[in-house]
């Protein structure tokens, strides 16, 4: 389940007598600590390369960490080095590439660069980014809108009302579609649809007429869409805005485990005995997701032999 600053704070308080503000502050400490050391937050950064004639390199942003995948207009390109790209021998430049549509890329002092000059289309980057300790952060949701003249949107999450007021928004086509003002509304009863009917994949139903509920998607309601969503009740991501003023933007798995930190850092002067264990609770849930990263990259064929 997603859990609030609140709702940490709350169980904190079960070991110490300390104010909500101190706990949350140290609580948001705690992820940035997690998300930075074990590379747990990840970002999406889309380049639109609308008439470009000029330039095969492109600035990444600041939150730059590890690259997970590129896609160019929606294929995968892979990662190659610099000495596999072909230049062009004509030019003045000795390292000028043709101009088309990229088949690899290289990373090379903040920048990605592509093996030719894309002059039009998309590139989505997928990254492992630095958390930013900031209220303003986003996250990234699970979201099924719902028509304009319903302005209604599920999202997946069990937060319930404590994103009343905020955005979600999604890329609609070329454009970002936008819903304002969420309000929860505990009367949306959702499931999907079978998965018998390939036309509906992805697809969510109203009603408990069907048995298949993989997803808790909670219904909200706001100011209108401003299009006309495409594709209604069909499921794809979204981001709710600022959401992290409301809880942390990691994973579920490891909220709970924000408590030690901030039960180190509290309880540090006045009690040393419960700091120090939850110092070793801390540390090992950094160690152990350490480990578990590293394994989950592993190849399958090695995971085997090993």
């Amino acid at each position: 389940m997603d859990k609030s600053w609140k709702q940490l704070a709350e169980r904190c308080q079960l070991f110490v007598d300390e104010k909500d503000g101190l706990l949350i502050e140290l609580l948001k400490e705690a992820e940035c600590e997690l998300a930075n050391r074990c590379s747990l937050y990840k970002q999406n950064f889309t380049i639109l390369f609308r008439d470009n004639t000029k330039s095969n390199a492109f600035k990444l942003p600041s939150t730059y960490k590890q690259m997970i995948s590129v896609h160019i207009d929606g294929d995968l390109i892979p990662y190659k080095n610099k000495d596999q790209f072909h230049f062009n021998q004509e030019s003045n430049s000795s390292m000028s590439v043709d101009s088309g549509e990229p088949n690899c890329y290289t990373l090379s002092n903040g920048y990605i660069v592509f093996d030719t000059k894309p002059t039009s289309g998309v590139a989505d980057l997928h990254f492992r980014a630095n958390l930013q300790n900031s209220d303003n952060v986003s996250k990234s949701v699970l979201i099924a809108p719902v028509d304009a003249t319903t302005d209604g949107v599920y999202i997946d999450t069990t937060i319930g009302d404590l994103i009343n007021g905020k955005n979600v928004k999604y890329l609609e086509g070329n454009v970002i579609n936008v819903m304002t003002t969420l309000a929860y509304n505990s009367d949306g009863d959702i499931n999907t649809t079978s998965p018998d009917d390939p036309n509906q994949e992805g697809k969510i139903t109203i009603g408990s007429d069907n048995d298949m509920q993989p997803i808790t998607m909670n219904y909200y309601t706001g100011d209108n869409w401003t299009n006309t969503p495409s594709n209604q009740y069909f499921v794809r991501t979204g981001i709710i805005e600022t959401y992290r003023s409301v809880g942390p933007v990691i994973e579920n798995d490891y909220h709970l485990a924000l408590c030690d930190y901030a039960l180190t850092i509290v309880t540090a002067k006045k009690e040393p005995v419960l700091s120090d264990k939850h110092r070793m609770l801390w540390e090992k849930t950094i160690n152990d997701t350490i480990n578990d990263n590293l394994d989950k990259e592993l190849p399958i064929g090695i995971k085997e032999e090993i």
